[in-house]
């Protein structure tokens, strides 16, 4: 998979230096933590980081060619203090996709976030995604 993703940023690289370029990094994070005394593992802690990279080539004064690679890194333990130690690690991709724009056209493709309308509890794609309407920071998975 790595090799894959430096191959396609190599790509990327070659596809811009004759084109006006733009590349841009960005992240979130996250983290929780709780304290349940009557569990076998009282102590919880977890962490998430999102990073972006977003890549835009100018093709001409009418068209764009962008790219978006978001990872999702997520690490979670359960503790007993000076006891034990039960932890969870994964990496997985985010969003990444393509998108080709005009004046009056886009074309999009990939791992991307569709939500349609602006309803909160009821949304007409319910059962598409899994967005948790108590959930601050509205992740969900593509």
């Amino acid at each position: 998979m790595y090799r894959s993703i430096f191959i396609s940023l190599l790509l990327l690289y070659s596809l811009g230096v004759f084109a006006q370029q733009k590349l841009s990094f960005q992240g979130q994070l996250s983290a929780i933590s709780s304290y349940a005394p009557d569990n076998e593992m009282p102590v919880f802690a977890g962490g998430r980081y999102l990073p972006q990279l977003n890549y835009s080539i100018a093709l001409d004064s009418h068209s764009l060619l962008d790219f978006e690679l978001t990872a999702n890194l997520s690490a979670s333990a359960f503790v007993n203090p000076f006891d034990s130690l039960a932890g969870h690690s994964s990496v997985d991709p985010y969003r990444i996709w393509v998108r080709l724009s005009g004046d009056q056209y886009e074309v999009r493709a990939g791992l991307q976030k569709i939500d349609f309308g602006s309803a909160t509890l009821i949304r007409p794609i319910q059962w598409f995604n899994q967005i948790d309407p108590r959930d601050p920071l509205q992740l969900t998975n593509g």
